[in-house]
């Protein structure tokens, strides 16, 4: 399989779901997503994939609908083994818990660093990220400045003050 450029992703999931595989591909200089396969009421993925880019469109009733990058190297299994070594199924958040505006990162492995170019850059590094609900847009100066006045209104003066904005020379 190393030499073949075939490697695997396994994940499990916490109930049954409809899921779609893309791998990206360059086309007119741009990484776009390619259907690979679809499968229908799976709640365990075992796939062995060329080497590459790809994402899991994850679709359960009831559930978010949740999109899952990962990456496959050479002889390297993907699976959903973060740093406690311990397998559990990834958490597809209820749909009624996400607002509109609010989309859900699933946990994961994922790259930093590596640009040598970069002020102060870091080497390239693998880390874990649990997953997490980021707002869909920025947020605009008025309610950020909603939110430091809120923890200066509950008495968390030094919090509110740590988030003030400061000029960076």
């Amino acid at each position: 399989t190393y030499l073949s450029g075939i490697s695997r992703c396994t994940l499990t999931l916490p109930t049954f779901a409809d899921v779609t595989v893309e791998r990206f591909e360059a086309q007119h200089k741009r990484l776009t997503p390619q259907v690979v396969q679809r499968l229908e009421r799976v709640d365990k993925l075992s796939l062995e994939l060329p080497i590459g880019s790809y994402r899991l469109l994850i679709n359960a009733e009831g559930r978010a609908p949740v999109c899952y990058p990962f990456y496959l190297e050479r002889g390297v299994e993907w699976d959903e083994l973060g740093p406690s070594g311990v397998h559990t199924p990834l958490p597809l958040p209820l749909k009624e818990s996400l607002a509109p505006w609010e989309r859900y990162v699933p946990r994961g492995w994922f790259y930093a660093g590596g640009d040598p170019e970069a002020p102060f850059g870091l080497a390239e590094q693998a880390l874990w990220a649990e997953g997490f609900v980021i707002g869909a847009q920025h947020i605009t100066h008025g309610e950020f400045l909603a939110f430091i006045n809120d923890l200066h209104s509950q008495g968390r003066h030094e919090e509110a003050t740590q988030w003030c904005p400061r000029e960076q020379a």
